[in-house]
């Protein structure tokens, strides 16, 4: 089976949160890795969308942040630069079943959108 790396829409992430078998510990969060509209994932690009949906989060993550809530992250925050001088996105990636999501810590999350 291909893995499965874009898009996730809210609905596909309420249907994942029941069966979700990731719980990640202490100001961890697993999150979706969507995209920028019409981009292919790229972690070491812009691409990497600030708008993504909380699939998991650990016992110390404020509650405020819920499962399933859209949230904008500080993506800048969450760039490295590498030795070529090219800024890249740190996440952890990790695969359940056939999708790819990301683990990341909740600071760099920046607020929580309710629209």
């Amino acid at each position: 089976m291909e893995e499965v790396i874009g898009n996730i829409t809210q609905d596909e992430v309420l249907e994942v949160i029941g069966r979700f078998p990731i719980d990640p510990l202490h100001n961890r969060i697993v999150i979706s890795v969507n995209v920028d509209e019409s981009d292919d994932l790229d972690l070491e690009g812009s691409e990497f969308g600030e708008i993504q949906y909380v699939i998991a989060k650990g016992d110390r993550v404020s509650d405020s942040i819920s499962l399933g809530c859209k949230v904008i992250l500080d993506l800048g925050k969450m760039s490295k630069e590498t030795e070529s001088g090219v800024y890249e996105i740190n996440i952890k990636p990790i695969k359940v079943g056939e999708r790819v999501y990301g683990i990341i810590y909740d600071n760099a999350v920046i607020c929580v959108d309710n629209r």
